[in-house]
């Protein structure tokens, strides 16, 4: 957790950003992969896994397959950034480019694994790879258990569901905002309807979180477990990412971007006093579960978090 002075500053509240961009390959997917390869019977990693990324999950998933001996795949959109696809081989994962976007390398990933039975590591819309990832939100309340407020960024809804389910369950006065990139924002239209809509659009240089289509599992998870979900524009991003160059170096775009609109972010500073958590789109974990505690706690956490996931939303 580091300090942000200029942001709190900014908006008149105490502000902290959860640095998973320095974590190991770069990105908190590590943690959902790691947990959902370790769940697969021996006949499962025997026959290899297959996953659908623009390269942040892609990569989570070679590492961990790599530690546990498992032969993974990626499928990534023919556009995907050079530097991940050669950081996934460089973990030992294959690589197939697809045309199209991550939800078409997502369709591909499923051929795939029907016609030779990989098993398919999903980025988002699993319970296992939900209970993964809210181990950052376990680390958030540890850390920081008089957090009022945590912004996260919301692309198929994996990390976010992850992280609220942890938080408030540990938490209950914390409020969770999601973020999208305005130019995807699927969940705002999903959301009023109650059921998947797909946005038009992933052209958005968020491509990290550019999902056109809600999970089905993660959707209801959405409705029950995160207060709001806003949206940014391209151009709020990338003034965000210039400003955290120029300032604390990191990479929490979309969530600063959310958090940098002066009237927005200091309305919820005034409702929700002075201490602001956010969480951004960040790395992975240098160690698979580096939140402190005992093993059962942890296989609590997840046992936790299936079950939230398993009541799809219902209360």
């Amino acid at each position: 957790m580091l300090a942000a002075g200029q942001l709190s500053r900014r908006v008149g509240a105490r502000t902290v950003l959860k640095a998973e961009n320095l974590q190991l390959t770069g990105s908190f997917k590590v943690r959902g992969a790691l947990n959902r390869l370790a769940q697969l019977s021996e006949a499962e990693r025997a026959a290899g896994v297959v996953a659908a990324s623009a390269g942040n999950h892609a990569q989570g998933v070679a590492f961990a397959a790599r530690e546990l001996g498992i032969r993974a795949t990626a499928v990534m959109p023919d556009g995907a950034s050079l530097a991940k696809i050669a950081a996934v081989k460089q973990y030992g994962g294959e690589v197939i480019l697809n045309e199209g976007t991550y939800d078409e390398a997502r369709q591909a990933a499923d051929e795939l694994a029907r016609s030779d039975g990989r098993i398919v590591v999903h980025a988002f819309d699993d319970p296992e790879v939900v209970a993964g990832q809210g181990t950052v939100g376990l680390e958030i309340a540890e850390d920081m258990p008089d957090v009022r407020l945590v912004v996260v960024p919301l692309g198929g809804g994996g990390l976010a569901t992850g992280v609220a389910i942890a938080v408030k369950s540990l938490l209950p006065e914390a409020r969770v905002v999601g973020v999208q990139a305005e130019a995807c924002a699927p969940y705002i239209d999903s959301l009023a309807a109650h059921r998947p809509i797909g946005a038009r659009s992933a052209n958005t240089i968020c491509d990290g979180i550019a999902v056109k289509q809600p999970g089905e599992l993660t959707l209801p998870l959405v409705e029950r477990w995160i207060d709001e979900v806003v949206t940014v524009s391209d151009d709020e991003a990338a003034e965000a990412m210039v400003l955290l160059l120029e300032r604390p170096k990191q990479g929490f775009a979309v969530p600063w971007a959310s958090w940098c609109r002066d009237e927005y972010a200091r309305e919820l500073a005034r409702r929700w006093e002075t201490l602001c958590g956010t969480v951004f789109r960040p790395g992975s974990s240098a160690s698979l579960f580096p939140v402190s505690g005992t093993g059962s706690e942890r296989m609590q956490w997840n046992a936790l978090a299936t079950l939230a996931c398993q009541t799809r939303g219902q209360s």
